[in-house]
């Protein structure tokens, strides 16, 4: 995490993948199958609404949304439309954090209470004494992200998000992190990933929901709001929530993200092809048509990031202009991207990231980069993401995209205040963890 912000955070060290681990029935539930491979119990009956609160939730319910599912809607806040954060309790006693809903990594750290680096300044510290039902591992962890560093030690706690708790959730508490992490306004990282990208080969706080009966599939999804600095963007706990979609979904099974690492680590998908106005761009055909090419399916990046020849090509066709007086012949331009056999529309204007410098100009630029992970060209972050409502299936290893709904389509194509101090192109920021 640079400001330059970043791409988001994506561990560096490919590490092998831990086995998944299984699940017993719900009690009184019979509507129940095995996921292939995987001896995952999938429960097919939605609970009731008082079941689902009687059961599941915490009685702390000020921050989860109740639709007429009655799953868990967790708030989703965004920074400058480049972080999008959620807040979730650690402890018996609740202690609160703001965090980085992460796809791109699994573990889940918070300031310790011996972090006194930079970049934990005038951020809340977990109090290991004042929780009662606090284990310490005594295992030492690091993690190298593409935007920053954290190490610290393993730690085992109650863990509750959207008013769900997960005991004896595996997590860390950082002893020291980098000095630029102080300028993001998230305290630490809530991962969402599969046990190979952790440093411990940890299950991720969604697989334990599901292992505790606590959340009716291993599955979550997203609508990332446009809505600079807004509260409205939502992640929902379990199977999707029809009023945020429209039409079809559509799944896309997860291939490796290189030869040597497993399906189960990066959410991955195969890009098969890329348009600029319904055009071919004939290179991603060329290297991507037959077996398809690797993208991450990463909410914790800010950007779309692309191969070197793609990003030429983007910011060939759309040359943004950083004093922004150009931005409007690209309305209604657009982008496509096709995976497997499903193309995905996206508007220029969705791409274009809007900044105040430090003498209050706009700024603006494409939130296209380049990626830097070897192998792997591709990364859907979040300029990608705001568009679609993104669906996370752990159990049948796949993700999914549909259409937003009317309601949550809209497009804002407004300044986005106070984004960073931006004295070049250079320096508008691609979040990467």
């Amino acid at each position: 995490m640079s400001y330059k912000p970043a791409v988001l955070l994506q561990p560096l060290a490919f590490l092998l993948a831990a086995p998944l681990l299984q699940a017993s029935p719900v009690s009184g539930y019979e509507d129940m199958f095995l996921y292939d491979n995987n001896r995952i119990m999938i429960d097919l009956r939605t609970p009731t609404k008082e079941e689902w609160f009687k059961q599941f939730a915490s009685e702390d319910q000020d921050a989860v949304d109740e639709l007429p599912s009655s799953k868990p809607i967790i708030p989703i806040t965004n920074q400058n439309k480049m972080q999008y954060m959620a807040t979730f309790e650690a402890g018996s006693d609740n202690q609160k954090f703001t965090v980085l809903m992460d796809t791109g990594s699994t573990d889940i750290w918070v300031p310790g209470p011996k972090c006194s680096a930079t970049g934990c300044i005038n951020k809340p510290h977990f109090d290991p004494g004042s929780s009662q039902t606090f284990v310490n591992t005594n295992k030492p962890l690091s993690i190298l992200y593409m935007s920053g560093a954290m190490n610290g030690t393993e730690v085992q706690d109650q863990v509750t998000l959207g008013g769900i708790s997960v005991q004896n959730q595996l997590f860390a508490l950082a002893h020291t992190v980098s000095p630029n992490f102080a300028q993001f306004a998230f305290d630490g990282i809530f991962g969402l990933a599969y046990p190979a990208l952790s440093h411990n080969h940890v299950n991720s706080w969604v697989m334990n929901a599901y292992a505790q009966q606590k959340i009716d599939a291993p599955m979550f999804s997203f609508y990332l709001s446009n809505e600079i600095n807004g509260a409205n963007s939502k992640m929902i706990v379990g199977s999707p929530v029809s009023s945020y979609y429209e039409g079809d979904i559509h799944w896309h099974s997860q291939i490796k993200p290189t030869p040597s690492m497993p399906v189960e680590s990066y959410y991955t998908l195969a890009v098969k092809g890329f348009k600029i106005n319904g055009k071919e761009v004939e290179q991603v055909k060329k290297d991507c048509a037959d077996t398809g090419c690797p993208a991450v399916v990463d909410t914790g990046s800010s950007f779309l990031l692309v191969s070197d020849d793609t990003m030429t090509t983007l910011y060939t066709e759309f040359p943004v202009h950083q004093n922004c007086d150009n931005i409007h012949q690209f309305d209604g331009q657009k982008v496509s991207i096709t995976v497997d056999d499903q193309e995905y529309v996206i508007p220029v204007e969705q791409l274009i990231v809007k900044a105040e410098d430090s003498e209050g100009k706009q700024a603006c630029v494409l939130a296209v980069d380049v990626s830097m992970d070897p192998g792997i060209d591709w990364t859907f972050g979040d300029s990608f993401l705001r568009s679609f409502y993104s669906i996370f299936d752990q159990g049948h290893k796949r993700v999914a995209f549909a259409n937003l709904a009317k309601d949550f389509a809209a497009h804002e194509y407004q300044p986005e205040p106070r984004i960073v101090y931006v004295k070049s192109l250079n320096d508008v920021g691609r979040n990467h963890f």
